[in-house]
């Protein structure tokens, strides 16, 4: 559990040093061999970098020096590396998924500038996967299943819902009569009472369930007829028929929200006939 990994973000900054510099940079000094806590140090500027087995002041310098470090650089880059960063820099701790959903127990994420870090510990290791904003959505469901190991239709889901709701990814939302429908994944969408606001990130309301299986008990509970269901079955049913002759999203948008729009004609038209007999 997250409890016994207290320090998971500098876990995950350790790896992607280590995926930055071994290899690619010129090492000064030798690595450590053995475990314990490390300094390391990397100069982009030179590509070089260099590990320090402790924390003695004169160790450190010395070693700074060998990579050509001048003496008042040096001294202030000691004490940084023996005194700890300033307040302002200690990073905040990773956030978990506020879900019962069993699979997404030992998942974790964090904010960044460009993006977001989605971590995820078992009893063999810990991964973890770095998603840029503005990545398409099929990549991101792709990742979590096969990079993250993420296997439940639904876990994969309610990620895709964190990762819009952080403005991480686009996810197209369709208004039909009362609802708000979203197409989380390939398999799965999210439904929401319009009278709800934010879909994406209120979970009153809010359900997730299979396209090709939605539950008119579960939706009435939240205030969705099944006239709204029926219409919004005839909606994928339609998306679908487009999607496997054009396979295009944007078409498939754009055909879905036409279709919806044409509701409210098909009605009146629907009256008109019957006031005509």
């Amino acid at each position: 559990m997250y409890a016994d990994v207290p320090n998971i973000g500098s876990i995950i900054a350790q790896t992607q040093l280590s995926e930055m510099l071994i290899g690619k940079a010129e090492c000064i000094g030798e690595l450590p061999k053995d475990n314990g806590a490390r300094i390391c140090v990397s100069d982009k500027s030179s590509n070089k970098f260099t590990v320090i087995p402790d924390k003695n002041r004169n160790t450190v310098i010395s070693r700074l020096s060998e990579m050509g470090y001048d003496e008042h650089t040096a001294r202030q880059i000691m004490l940084r590396a023996v005194n700890g960063p300033d307040p302002q820099d200690v990073e905040e701790p990773a956030e978990h998924f506020m879900t019962s959903n069993a699979e997404l127990a030992n998942v974790s994420y964090k904010m960044q500038e460009n993006g977001i870090v989605i971590v995820r510990e078992d009893d063999e290791k810990v991964r973890y996967m770095c998603i840029e904003k503005g990545t398409a959505a099929k990549d991101i469901e792709k990742a979590l299943t096969e990079n993250l190991g993420i296997k439940d239709k639904l876990s994969v889901a309610e990620c895709m819902r964190l990762f819009a709701g952080k403005g991480i990814v686009e996810i197209p939302e369709i208004h039909i009569k009362e609802a708000a429908v979203t197409k989380l994944t390939d398999a799965m969408i999210g439904i929401k009472r319009l009278d709800d606001m934010d879909i994406l990130n209120k979970d009153k309301g809010f359900v997730i369930m299979p396209i090709n299986s939605l539950d008119a008990e579960k939706l009435a509970d939240i205030g969705v007829s099944e006239d709204t269901v029926s219409a919004i079955r005839n909606s994928l049913a339609r998306s679908e028929r487009t999607a496997g002759k054009t396979g295009n999203l944007g078409e498939l948008i754009a055909h879905a929200k036409d279709a919806i729009a044409k509701i409210p004609e098909m009605i009146q038209g629907e009256k008109a006939k019957v006031q005509t007999r």
